[in-house]
C-alpha cells in the first residue's frame, strides 16, 4: 500500500479533490478523517451514504481488523498525530498535539530516535496501512488530513511517500474564510502563506519526483485533465472519460460535502473575491505573493489585479 499525502490548506477544496482522486478504483482514503472530536458526530455523513459517517462498512471493517491486529483504535478517537491515550478526548490537547510548530523537534531528531519514541504510533499507522491492503484492490492511500506533522512523522515508515499540495488563489482564499469566520486580514493571509510556504519545502525533502503542485483553479476548470496528471504522479492507470463517468459515490468515503458534480460549478463563483474584497486585502496579498519567489510563477496574474 502506497501513501499519498495531500497538503492543503482549510477552505481550500482538500474535501473536493479528496472525493475525486478516491474515484480510482485503485485508490481509498478518508478526506480529513480525524474530526470527530470537533464536530457534532450526528451530523457527519460519508459520502457513501452512511450517517453518522463512522457506521460506513469500510470504516468499521478496517476497525475491526486493526483490534484483530493488535490495534486499539477507534475512528472516533482517532487522531492524526501522537498523543497519550487519556487526552483522546481534550480538545485542547488534541489541537496542540496537532501544531506544525513541533515538525522542526521532530524534524531534527534522527529516525531511530523517532521508532524508539513513537513506537506504538508507528506500530498502529503499520497496522492501518496492512489492514486497507486487505479490504480491496486498493494500491494507494490517499492521506486527506493535511497535518504537516503527520507528514513528517510518517515519512520516516513511508520513505516513499508522495505530496499532493492543493493551493488556492489567496484572494479566493481570503474571501472563502471570512465568509465563514471573521478574524483579521492579515492574520489570515499570513497563516495561508506560512502553511503553504512549509508544505513547499517538501519539494526539496522527498524530491521533486514526488511532490506534485495542483491549483484549485485549475481543477475545478479542468477537472480531467488534473486528475490524469495526479493519476500519472501516483503511479495509478489513467482513466479516460469524464469525471461524471467516475464518480460512484457508494464507493467513495470521504466525510464531507454530498454533491458530486459541485466543482462544475466553483469556477463561476470564485471571482466573487474581485468585487467583495477591499483594496488594502487586494494589495496586500499582490505584495506577499511577489515576495515569494516559488509562488509568483503559480499565480502570474496577480500582477494584472488592481485594487478598486
Amino acid at each position: 500500500m502506497k501513501n499519498v499525502v495531500l497538503l492543503s490548506s482549510s477552505y481550500s477544496g482538500s474535501t473536493l479533490l479528496s472525493m475525486l482522486v478516491c474515484s480510482h478504483p485503485n485508490v481509498i482514503g478518508f478526506g480529513d478523517t480525524y474530526n470527530y472530536q470537533f464536530v457534532d458526530l450526528d451530523d457527519t455523513r460519508c459520502t457513501c451514504g452512511a450517517s453518522p459517517s463512522y457506521t460506513c462498512p469500510i470504516r468499521l471493517e478496517i476497525e475491526n481488523r486493526m483490534r484483530t491486529s493488535g490495534a486499539d483504535f477507534e475512528w472516533l478517537t482517532s487522531n492524526p498525530t501522537p498523543i497519550f491515550d487519556f487526552l483522546r478526548t481534550n480538545r485542547n490537547a488534541i489541537s496542540l498535539s496537532r501544531k506544525a510548530a513541533w515538525v522542526p523537534l521532530f524534524r531534527s531528531l534522527p529516525d531511530s530516535a523517532r521508532l524508539r519514541v513513537l513506537s506504538d504510533y508507528y506500530r498502529e499507522n503499520k497496522i492501518f496501512m496492512a489492514a486497507l491492503a486487505k479490504i480491496g484492490d486498493y494500491s494507494h492511500y490517499f492521506d486527506g488530513c493535511k497535518t504537516l506533522l503527520r507528514l513528517e512523522l510518517l515519512r520516516t515508515i513511508f520513505p516513499e511517500t508522495k505530496v499532493v499540495h492543493l493551493i488556492k488563489n489567496p484572494n479566493a482564499y481570503l474571501h472563502s474564510f471570512l465568509k465563514r469566520k471573521q478574524r483579521h486580514d492579515h492574520g489570515i493571509v499570513n497563516g495561508w502563506f506560512r502553511y503553504n510556504a512549509s508544505a513547499h519545502e517538501y519539494r526539496e525533502i522527498l524530491g521533486p519526483e514526488n511532490y506534485l503542485l495542483v491549483t484549485f483553479e485549475e481543477l475545478t476548470k479542468k477537472p480531467e485533465q488534473v486528475l490524469q496528471e495526479i493519476d500519472r504522479f501516483m503511479g495509478v492507470p489513467e482513466r479516460e472519460g469524464s469525471v461524471e463517468q467516475w464518480m460512484d459515490m457508494g464507493k467513495i468515503h470521504v466525510i464531507g460535502s454530498e454533491t458530486k458534480n459541485f466543482f462544475r460549478q466553483v469556477d463561476e463563483k470564485a471571482p466573487k473575491w474581485k468585487t467583495d474584497l477591499n483594496a488594502g486585502q487586494l494589495a496586500y496579498i499582490k505584495k506577499r505573493v511577489a515576495e515569494t519567489s516559488w509562488l509568483h510563477p503559480v499565480f502570474p496574474d496577480m500582477s494584472s489585479i488592481h485594487p478598486h
